[in-house]
């Protein structure tokens, strides 16, 4: 499911950035928050349809530029929330000025500290008695003392940094799993879903199948028409958590658009789908609601689900085409129905 993805550990997190960071300098791109989260991904091996994009770039053997990198996100991460964006980059900004600040302070400590030695050195060179001795060793290690003070300090700032970039780290993730729900029903978007179709189809074979579910509410603009809008937001979230609650946790839920649903089955056989298929649209026909003011019970609310097999001989398109007009011959034969019309 998408909002898996970026579950990585503690370790793994490290180690994607540590390959992703150098990766902007290497090309000549600055280190934005955009460019991070496009590298991250892409060493994180978890959205293949933005690898693919962002290997195709490199593959080019021209200068990348900054504005393709923003269409790549665009496309594969952005929630188009640019206000967001703006106050990570501010956030990122504040914390790099402050990182910044204390390595320059402590190294100028320690640059202070080693022409103190040296001036130490040279008076050593010359008489001194044991007051002399005394004061330079006094003088020592005071001046010890307060570099390791300096350096307490600096570790403590750069403590505090590492928590903030951790917090930030966390915004940023969070942002990006929103950005592949949908906001009303919470379950995954179009974007999540085309994702997702592009890396199960690249895993469908005649041994592992890949069964995708089409599903249309039938007569929602009546709906909509008759309880109002407010209603039928409700129907679309109760008919979304009874795909959730009528699936496995490796199958994929999304909403595709309007009152459209799709399921991703994979390792599921078209006949495994049926049965899937069938057991949705049973246990949709059997709700109820009822509105919270008059107590006006909405029922009869039903589905036409299309279903499609993918053995891996199908292109992604061709793939939903064939269950989106499985879907159409289900509704024109009537709705309520299940179609597995033979590809």
């Amino acid at each position: 499911m998408m909002e898996n993805m970026y579950l990585d550990s503690r370790e793994e997190a490290a180690d994607i950035a540590r390959k992703a960071l150098p990766f902007t300098s290497e090309h000549g791109l600055p280190a934005n928050p955009i460019n991070y989260a496009i590298f991250y991904n892409y060493y994180a091996g978890k959205n293949s349809a933005l690898k693919q994009a962002t290997d195709k770039l490199l593959e080019s053997g021209e200068q990348i530029q900054q504005i393709q990198l923003v269409e790549i996100y665009q496309n594969y991460l952005s929630n188009n929330d640019g206000k967001l964006l703006v106050g990570i980059r501010k956030d990122l900004h504040k914390i790099l000025s402050t990182a910044v600040d204390s390595v320059a302070h402590i190294d100028s400590g320690s640059n202070e500290y080693q022409v103190y030695l040296k001036n130490m050195i040279n008076g050593l060179s010359h008489d001194v008695d044991v007051t002399d001795v005394k004061n330079i060793i006094e003088n020592i290690t005071s001046e010890t003392h307060q570099l390791i003070a300096k350096n307490r300090k600096m570790q403590i700032r750069l403590r505090n940094v590492t928590v903030e970039l951790g917090n930030l780290r966390m915004d940023f993730q969070q942002a990006q799993n929103d950005a592949l729900l949908d906001p009303l029903t919470n379950i995954d978007n179009r974007r999540a879903f085309d994702i997702n179709l592009q890396q199960q189809s690249e895993n469908a074979s005649i041994d592992i199948p890949l069964c995708l579910l089409m599903i249309d509410i039938d007569y929602f603009k009546k709906i909509n028409d008759t309880v109002g809008h407010l209603m039928g937001d409700e129907v679309l979230k109760v008919v979304a958590q009874t795909l959730k609650e009528n699936v496995r946790g490796q199958d994929i839920v999304a909403r595709y658009g309007g009152e459209e649903f799709a399921i991703l089955l994979p390792e599921t056989s078209l006949e495994g789908g049926v049965k899937v298929a069938q057991k949705i649209r049973k246990k949709i026909s059997g709700l109820i609601l009822k509105k919270r003011v008059d107590k006006e019970v909405i029922s009869n609310i039903t589905v036409s689900i299309g279903l499609a097999q993918n053995n891996g001989d199908l292109e992604k398109d061709k793939f939903v085409s064939i269950a989106d007009k499985n879907l159409y011959i289900a509704k024109e034969n009537g709705r309520n129905q299940v179609c597995s019309y033979s590809q």
